[in-house]
């Protein structure tokens, strides 16, 4: 939990957050690692989640046929 609250507190919208509420956030979190061009969200799903980027960057592209459309870059951090 201590490395996850660290890992948070690297997150601007986090480095400021009180401690008890943070623990409270980390707790709930469920922690995801993905290799390279696995996908982990699709288009049409519902939006019931937050991602938070701790390490790498998530690319998202919109599929269209033949060609995939780049959307945006998260960053760890951001």
């Amino acid at each position: 939990m201590e490395t996850l609250m660290k890992a948070l507190r690297g997150v601007a919208v986090f480095a400021d957050l009180p401690a008890g509420r943070l623990q409270w956030f980390a707790e709930r979190c469920e922690q995801v690692w993905l290799e390279p061009g696995e996908a982990n969200v699709r288009e049409g799903d519902s939006a019931d989640e937050m991602w938070v980027v701790l390490e790498g960057e998530i690319r998202a592209r919109k599929e269209n046929g033949a060609s995939d459309q780049p959307v945006f870059v998260m960053k760890a951090g951001a």
